[in-house]
């Protein structure tokens, strides 16, 4: 039974042109991620129920496997009714409201679509058994008579993907041996023949029937498959064909299929909200691939070749840039992937010597597979374009491998010359809390055993922990979200790194990447970064990197969560987020402590954090604290100091008195535990870095704050720009200033482009002056200390003229 719903309204995020060239979308394996009736399958209410979860994860959109009336012979890629809901996963209506919640939620539908085969149990096929040879629905499918004296044998040599032959013989009505149907996957899956008019007509039919429910697009399954060779040749002598493999055959990726996605592209530019086509293509080459995803075809297509890339600096380095080069061309985004429900989880690879391919049996080496899948995930979100991820690993599950042979149910498994029948590891439900049945899975079990400690990884156990897979996804997720260098882009710039080591920037980030498994020790990133070369011929230089995210062999470093998205997460305004940050009174306990919580959750860092020394004194070392900058940087930093039991001594360098080095005698001489360069002198390359030995000597320790001078070894923070300008003006805005000038010094100083940006934010936002006249005390000051107290000067002797007047 089918019916038409009506279409629910659009997404409330992303409106964006191209939403799909930088998008993040989850897999969601409906019968593993969340049972909502308890019968131990996973179905559409249990992914209605989670929907909020996915949102707070961070991703675009949610792409779901098949979950059509089926037979279930293949987990649900064989299709009986392509405009039915299968009893197992729920109704229409489920799927409506799903896709409703799911629109509301800001989040994106994404269904899977079967073109390349049926079940053997639809309608057509069925018909065409029943009414035998000269049935014009056997034309809609591949039969063919068999070769050999009574057609005994396969009409060519080619392979089920699943093992064994890739035909089966019928039996005819009357009780006789008939003709072969061709099935490239299970013998419950026959191919259809998309030479036939009537396959076309009813396909274009059902991607209508489902936009007009409102799903935002369709991920095609074996979309390289649909058109064969003409006059099915046989293929030869040939190893026994792998899923996911990429050798030439006469039955994949033929040119036929892009006329197929060329009709296909019409219908979906038809319908509002830029719906859109993800092809699963495998194909011998990345260049192959892109030709699914030209202009007037799909708008992605996984890149296998990626997900087939081993632990290794080089290899990643050349499917990168073969990635990149391939799709330029084309105008499509690169699409990455690492995992899905058809290879074993890439904790599992990486945790396995090299070579296995993407079906591997062993668990390995369970924590260096989780510290180099956790390193390999954060290089795929810095890269330019699409990323997918599949359920569970965000938790970092490991492919259970263990399973009993009477639990599994993929339906190569049972085939005696199957080699890839272990996909029910990637498969088994996921866990959402410590204990309980099933993990919180659902009421009644699950359909593949769960493993011992499983409760361990769960969402629940994970959930506000900074150092758990999950909150490292989140984070993550929300710098990529929220740092205007990454998500959609074309190309990347290499960096100088040492053997072994990933280094690459995009605007305003560099993301490096140790495979070694020991340390290196590399430039920071920043103006004076080793020269680059991008991911295309042509030599270029890359823009000084203010955000970094580097790992060390699963050690990961994600850029810091911004203020908005602190204020996001912990539910209040920016404002009340700078109050805590600076230890200022006025916030109530509650909201103090559940800002301080969310600052663990998402990793936060105060802008450093020294090591204690005995109960020493820390030295503060700023130019001029008439500058809005540095008293902000010195609080945050001195209630980091208190929070740890020192004692601060904060000494100041004006104009004409003591030198940096003299205050910094004066400390050393008062017995500091530490001393906090604020100043930024020292990142000057001028700057004498003997002085910063002789303190290593003497035993004390350093930090250097806002700056970075590589002949010199020391740890050093650099804040974020624009957080820290609005945290300085709304410290002086609380004092009572009416006017702030920017002054920064002792030297002549030309401010970022962010710090420029960020300071006429400051004013117009905090101290509600006319964002004009906000810009123009930034145009005219002049960056030093005397030009900025000038310039606050004149602001306030003319406010003071404009009251006395209006008095």
């Amino acid at each position: 039974m089918t019916q038409h719903l009506a279409a629910p309204t659009a997404p409330t995020r992303g409106n964006r042109t191209g939403w799909w060239r930088d998008a993040v979308i989850y897999q969601v394996y409906p019968r593993s991620f969340a049972d909502g009736n308890g019968d131990g399958m996973g179905d559409l209410e249990g992914v209605r129920g989670r929907l909020p979860y996915l949102k707070e994860l961070g991703v675009d959109a949610v792409w779901l496997s098949p979950f059509y009336a089926s037979p279930q012979a293949d987990a649900g890629y064989d299709v009986a009714d392509y405009r039915a809901i299968d009893p197992m996963f729920g109704t229409l209506l489920d799927a409506d409201a799903l896709i409703r919640d799911a629109h509301a939620l800001g989040l994106r539908i994404i269904v899977d679509l079967v073109p390349n085969h049926s079940s053997d149990q639809h309608e057509w096929f069925k018909r065409a058994l029943k009414e035998g040879p000269g049935s014009p629905l056997r034309d809609r499918y591949h039969f063919r008579p068999g070769k050999g004296a009574s057609g005994e044998l396969p009409p060519n040599d080619w392979e089920s993907i699943f093992g064994g032959p890739a035909w089966t013989r019928t039996t005819d009505p009357d009780g006789t041996p008939g003709d072969w149907y061709l099935h490239l996957f299970a013998p419950e899956q026959p191919d259809f023949n998309w030479e036939h008019p009537a396959v076309a007509d009813e396909f274009r039919s059902i991607l209508r029937f489902w936009l007009d429910m409102g799903v935002d697009g369709f991920r095609i399954d074996v979309a390289h498959g649909l058109v064969k060779a003409d006059g099915l040749p046989d293929l030869g002598s040939h190893d026994q064909l792998k899923l996911l493999g990429n050798d030439v055959m006469p039955f994949f990726d033929q040119d036929g299929v892009h006329e197929i996605y060329r009709s296909w592209r019409q219908i979906l530019d038809e319908y509002p909200g830029e719906r859109i086509g993800v092809a699963e293509a495998w194909t011998p080459t990345v260049e192959r691939t892109a030709n699914y995803v030209r202009p007037d075809e799909l708008h992605q297509a996984f890149n296998f070749q990626y997900l087939g890339t081993g632990w290794d600096a080089a290899a990643l380095r050349e499917v990168i840039d073969v990635s990149l080069a391939a799709m330029r061309p084309v105008g499509a985004p690169a699409t990455w992937v690492l995992s899905n429900h058809d290879v074993t989880r890439h904790a599992t690879r990486f945790a396995n010597p090299p070579g296995l391919g993407t079906q591997i049996r062993t668990p390995g080496d369970r924590e260096l597979g989780l510290r180099r899948a956790r390193a390999v995930t954060l290089l795929m979100l810095a890269l330019p374009g699409s990323a997918y991820i599949y359920q569970g690993e965000e938790l970092g599950l490991p492919d259970v491998t263990d399973l009993p042979d009477e639990a599994r149910q993929d339906p190569s498994f049972f085939r005696a010359e199957g080699q890839d029948g272990f996909r029910d590891g990637c498969r088994v439900p996921i866990p959402w809390t410590a204990g309980g049945p099933s993990h919180g899975f659902g009421t009644g079990g699950s359909w593949l055993p769960q493993p011992a400690g499983w409760g361990e990884l769960g969402v629940e156990t994970q959930t506000g922990d900074p150092a758990s897979t999950l909150e490292l996804y989140r984070s993550a997720l929300a710098v990529r979200r929220e740092h205007p260098g990454l998500g959609a882009g074309t190309d990347v710039a290499w960096l100088d790194a040492p053997e072994g080591v990933i280094a690459f920037a995009r605007e305003g980030f560099v993301c490096t990447v140790n495979t070694t498994g020991a340390a290196v020790r590399i430039p920071a990133p920043g103006p004076r970064a080793a020269r680059q070369r991008r991911s295309d011929p042509a030599r270029g230089r890359c823009r000084p990197a203010g955000g970094h995210h580097g790992v060390v062999d699963g050690v990961t470093a994600p850029a810091p969560p911004r203020l908005a998205h602190i204020a996001e997460h912990a539910r209040v305004s920016e404002a009340t987020v700078s109050r805590v940050l600076n230890g200022k009174p006025g916030v109530a306990d509650t909201t103090r402590q559940r800002v301080l919580a969310t600052l663990d959750v998402l990793g936060y860092e105060r802008p450093m954090r020294l090591r204690q020394r005995s109960a020493g004194l820390i030295g503060l070392v700023t130019p001029e604290l008439t500058n809005p900058i540095f008293p902000a940087f010195a609080q945050v930093i001195e209630q980091v100091l208190a929070g740890h039991g020192y004692t601060p001594v904060l000494c100041t360098q004006l104009p004409g008195g003591a030198t940096e080095d003299e205050l910094v005698e004066q400390l050393v001489d008062r017995g500091v535990g530490g001393i906090v360069f604020l100043s930024g002198l020292h990142a000057d390359l001028s700057a004498d870095p003997a002085r910063y030995g002789r303190l290593a000597e003497r035993g004390v320790p350093y930090v250097l704050v806002n700056g970075y001078n590589e002949a010199i070894s020391a740890p050093f923070v650099s804040p974020d720009d624009h957080a820290a300008m609005r945290m300085a003006v709304g410290h002086l805005a609380e004092l009572g200033h009416e006017r702030i000038g920017l002054a920064v010094g002792p030297r002549r100083y030309v401010p970022s482009r962010r710090k420029r940006e960020g300071f006429v934010d400051a004013l117009a936002g905090l101290l509600r002056t006319p964002r004009g006249e906000a810009e123009l005390l930034v145009q005219h000051t002049l960056f030093s200390v005397e030009g900025g107290r000038a310039a606050a000067g004149a602001l306030l002797d003319a406010a003071r003229a404009s009251s006395a007047a209006a008095t």
